[in-house]
């Protein structure tokens, strides 16, 4: 059940948690979606934490 508290929605039975790139400047994509800013620090093999993350998680 969500409810409405300071102009914020609180989801009461669930946590919400994101696993996101972003740039430093805060964008998550530029304009068109495009995410080639991304392979600017892509290395081969790494997932940037992106296991442990799943590792923590669990569903409901």
């Amino acid at each position: 059940m969500s409810t409405k508290v300071n102009n914020e929605f609180r989801n009461e039975g669930r946590k919400l948690v994101v696993y996101i790139a972003m740039s430093l400047d805060g964008y998550i994509a530029k304009p068109n979606n495009d995410l080639s800013f991304l392979s600017l620090v892509e290395k081969p093999g790494e997932d940037y934490g992106y296991q442990n993350f799943i590792l923590r998680l669990t569903s409901c």
